[in-house]
């Protein structure tokens, strides 16, 4: 943000303040929701000391790295934003059991109490689990109900950046979430949590994605740092797609998913799907219940992971979990303490100068469908699946009429210069290339460019490789 910029505006949020109040330091505005709904591209809002109990959407985001919209704590000042409000009138039932009842009226248009926690990959242990929860302690972003966020949904935490470029969150505490920490994740739309826990589901979402702008100019490019996130029962960090090209560093991460209440497959410190050429470095990472610390699931291409701190990470995958990556991927300098140090379901990783203190478990196959990518890009080179290798290719049918080809043959290949002989076959015969990679028999007066005969206008995936 420039603060030299004549139109800049620093709008003040305070406990005593209005919202009909000009936002000045004098007068300040009361909610921090009323100043990201005034704040425009190089404002800065700085919120001074107090409890605020509120949920922040800001309608819009800055327009560069140089004019940005800055939240901030005023200095030396402690802020505190809650999700939660403070209950009194608590009736003992018996023993450590109290009672309070509220009436619905309180919650407004959203009451966690009847919000029940589900979606893909989630695993309910045979109970019903609402986002709602009863907290007796708690300071800064927390106490949040927040739900289950798979690789297939709207991905919301405590702080969302959601589907959206540029966000630095940086030197908050961030704790006690039903669900989420930190979400860089995807957008919500109709398709969310019915891909029935498959990959081909998530591969549907992959497509959709791309069509709704996943790529480097849009989306992504966050920083996340020097954060202090604990206390969230799902993930710290959580995100699909939406973290491809951001930097996750000096962040102190644990006591994440620790009661195990409920469980599924998408939990951990941090869990990101498409960290395409994300750093994640520095962080000190323990106390993660079930699966790991680290857990980086599906196109995590270009990633890099170095000089991280973790221990006591009690999952069964350990500090570090790596599922259905193509590489490239860099692990590099980092102390992995725990019983379970790391597990591989990939290929394609670089391991450099890290502590192991227990052998890298290693599975060396996995039939599932997973694609990989053109470099430093999120658009789809190909596909991996259990029975065989998949090629992203576009095509366009008016190739054919463009130019006249004939089929290539000894004739008009000529001859090599050096050696004067002709383009043969083995057996002296004449060659003819009138077959095409699948062996399907090429059109001889009009031939189509290159491996493909059978061409549909459009982008398809073909199956390339038959394990």
């Amino acid at each position: 943000m420039s603060l030299n910029d004549g139109n800049a505006v620093e709008l003040h949020v305070a406990i005593n303040g209005r919202d009909t109040n000009p936002g000045t330091e004098a007068a300040p505005l009361k909610t921090i929701q009323r100043a990201a709904d005034l704040a425009q591209p190089g404002d800065r809002v700085t919120v001074h000391g107090g409890v605020y109990r509120e949920r922040i959407c800001p309608p819009r985001g800055g327009l560069s790295e140089i004019q940005m919209i800055v939240y901030q704590a005023a200095e030396g000042e402690k802020v505190i934003i809650k999700g939660s409000v403070i209950v009194k009138d608590w009736i003992k039932i018996q023993d450590d059991a109290w009672k309070a009842v509220l009436p619905n009226s309180m919650f407004g248009g959203f009451n966690p109490f009847s919000d029940l926690i589900s979606g893909d990959w989630f695993l309910p242990k045979n109970r019903q689990h609402h986002t709602g929860a009863v907290y007796l302690h708690g300071e800064w972003l927390r106490e949040a109900a927040t739900p289950w966020a798979p690789p297939t949904a709207k991905q919301i935490g405590v702080v969302s950046a959601l589907w959206c470029k540029g966000w630095i969150i940086e030197d908050n505490e961030i704790s006690y979430s039903k669900c989420s920490g930190v979400a860089l994740g995807k957008y919500g739309d109709e398709w969310d949590n019915t891909s029935a826990d498959t990959a081909e589901g998530y591969v549907s979402t992959i497509h959709r994605a791309l069509s709704s702008g996943w790529n480097k100019a849009t989306i992504g490019s966050h920083t996340v740092r020097n954060n202090h996130i604990h206390h969230c029962e799902q993930v710290g960090i959580v995100g699909s797609m939406g973290c491809s090209f951001s930097t996750v560093t000096g962040n102190l991460i644990h006591d994440i998913h620790t009661t195990c209440l409920f469980g599924g497959y998408e939990t951990g410190g941090i869990k990101f799907h498409g960290a395409i050429d994300t750093i994640i470095s520095r962080n000190h990472i323990y106390g993660c219940g079930d699966f790991s610390g680290i857990w980086l699931d599906w196109m995590c291409q270009g990633a890099q992971v170095t000089c991280n701190l973790m221990h006591d990470n009690s999952g069964s995958r350990g500090d570090f979990f790596l599922e259905m990556q193509h590489g490239p991927q860099l692990v590099a300098n980092n102390l992995f303490l725990s019983t379970c140090s790391c597990q591989i379901v990939s290929k394609g990783v670089a391991f450099a100068h890290n502590l192991f203190t227990t052998p890298i478990k290693h599975q060396r196959f996995d039939e599932r469908l997973t694609p990989f990518h053109h470099p430093h890009s999120t658009e789809l080179a190909g596909m991996r699946e259990g029975d065989g290798w998949y090629l992203a290719v576009s095509q366009d049918t008016s190739w054919r009429g463009e130019v006249n080809r004939k089929l290539v043959t000894t004739a008009r290949l000529g001859k090599a210069i050096a050696s004067s002989l002709a383009y043969d076959d083995l057996d002296g015969s004449e060659l003819r290339i009138a077959t095409d990679y699948f062996g399907k028999k090429r059109d001889e007066m009009n031939p189509f460019p290159g491996p493909f005969e059978d061409v549909t206008s459009g982008s398809r995936m073909i199956n390339v490789w038959v394990n």
